[in-house]
């Protein structure tokens, strides 16, 4: 069957259209969810988890109502995808590279924010703590066939560092991590020293 060259040319004219079309339709969806999330850490840093309506968050972050719909069930389906995707980020630099303490420092400073947004996230359905927690717990385990208690003892000190670290209201330096790293070596060496299980 034989195609005249104008055939190729607008089917390739309608492909490039439509990857076109797609992608903005992409990068317009990507802004859009970046708006509501960067709208809704801004809320959670001034005002109780408790207090936060859908309302103030569309305000905040100047998009429709049905925009965030269309991203959202509600805020605690918000809360669940901003803590997913924080973790992503921290599995990266830390459970899949793991980087040295330099790269590792660049990547709280950058977040220390974010992971403050984090733990001010609960209420009686959702701690966002916890669900970070549960992430890193299963995290570890999958990537070093370690058992529950080992997983659950590491996803515990991490949680507690990063919560500690958030909360110094400042940027995180070198000596920071150095104090976290003495206090679980101790604590480690304790457990091994008196045989006894970490309580987490």
């Amino acid at each position: 069957v034989y195609f005249p060259s104008s055939y190729y040319e607008s089917t390739y004219k309608l492909n490039i259209k439509s990857f076109m079309e797609e992608s903005m339709r992409g990068n317009k969806k990507f802004k859009s969810k970046k708006f509501i999330e960067e709208a809704y850490v801004a809320l959670l840093l001034q005002k109780d988890f408790k207090k936060i309506t859908v309302i103030d968050i569309i305000e905040q972050g100047e998009v429709s109502r049905a925009t965030f719909y269309k991203n959202y069930e509600d805020k605690y389906d918000l809360s669940k995808d901003f803590i997913e995707e924080i973790f992503l980020k921290y599995k990266e630099v830390r459970l899949d590279k793991k980087t040295d303490d330099k790269d590792y420092l660049i990547f709280l400073n950058k977040n220390r924010l974010n992971f403050t947004a984090i733990f001010k996230i609960k209420d009686e359905l959702i701690d966002g703590m916890n669900e970070l927690k549960k992430l890193i717990q299963a995290e570890y385990k999958k990537i070093n066939n370690s058992t529950d208690l080992e997983a659950d003892f590491y996803a515990s000190q991490s949680v507690w560092a990063l919560n500690y670290l958030a909360s110094l209201n400042r940027s995180i330096s070198e000596a920071d991590l150095n104090s976290i790293h003495l206090s679980f070596r101790k604590l480690s060496s304790d457990i091994k020293e008196n045989d006894i299980l970490p309580k987490c």
